[in-house]
């Protein structure tokens, strides 16, 4: 069976998690996750480029979305520990405090893929 993105194919997510690291136990603050979450969604944006979804050279996130759904870079529901997993399980957060989580990492993720990818994306997040 042919996949579009790696967001779309369970097996390869599977075999990503390995790559891309899982937290270990959970995770106690914000900022751990949207590092940890930054981490992902790059990987998941490297097997995209290797698979030929995404062009090699892309100018920003927000074109990814000319590809593939990009938004389902920034979640992924299977992962063991929820809070790495989905935003959504911070309980006690507001729908703005997740909307500034996510920027973080999508801004991190522009300015990466604007810069060709030639550091690695932690280096891109602000603090």
């Amino acid at each position: 069976m042919k996949y579009d993105s790696v967001t779309e194919d369970a097996e390869a997510l599977n075999k990503l998690e390995k790559i891309c690291g899982i937290l270990k136990g959970p995770a106690k603050e914000p900022s751990a996750v949207v590092k940890h979450r930054l981490k992902v969604a790059s990987c998941f944006i490297e097997e995209d480029i290797r698979r030929g979804i995404l062009p090699e050279k892309i100018g920003g996130f927000s074109e990814a979305h000319d590809y593939t759904d990009a938004n389902m870079y920034l979640i992924n529901e299977g992962w063991p520990d929820p809070k790495a997993g989905s935003f959504y399980e911070w309980e006690g957060w507001s729908v703005d405090k997740i909307c500034e989580h996510f920027n973080l990492i999508i801004e991190a993720l522009d300015r990466w893929l604007k810069d060709g990818r030639r550091q690695p994306v932690l280096m891109y997040l602000d603090d």
